[in-house]
């Protein structure tokens, strides 16, 4: 994938979640921002928002859809 050819990904760890997933952060070696944040940003991820059940997905659709054009 394009994100992860550019350098060395870093993960910084910030906890356990409740269900025993390690919950962190991870970087580009040398970037400013995460890529959670540019993954949600684009649409392929949700914010962690305490587990609630219900996602749209077709929301993530249209958002990446909006992205392309």
């Amino acid at each position: 994938h394009e994100l992860t050819s550019a350098g060395s990904i870093v993960c910084q760890t910030e906890k356990e979640g409740k269900y025993g997933r390690i919950l962190g952060w991870l970087y580009l070696d040398g970037a400013a921002g995460s890529l959670n944040k540019q993954l949600i940003d684009e649409g392929y991820a949700w914010v962690y928002d305490g587990g609630r059940k219900t996602k749209d997905l077709n929301e993530l659709r249209s958002k990446r859809t909006s992205e392309e054009r």
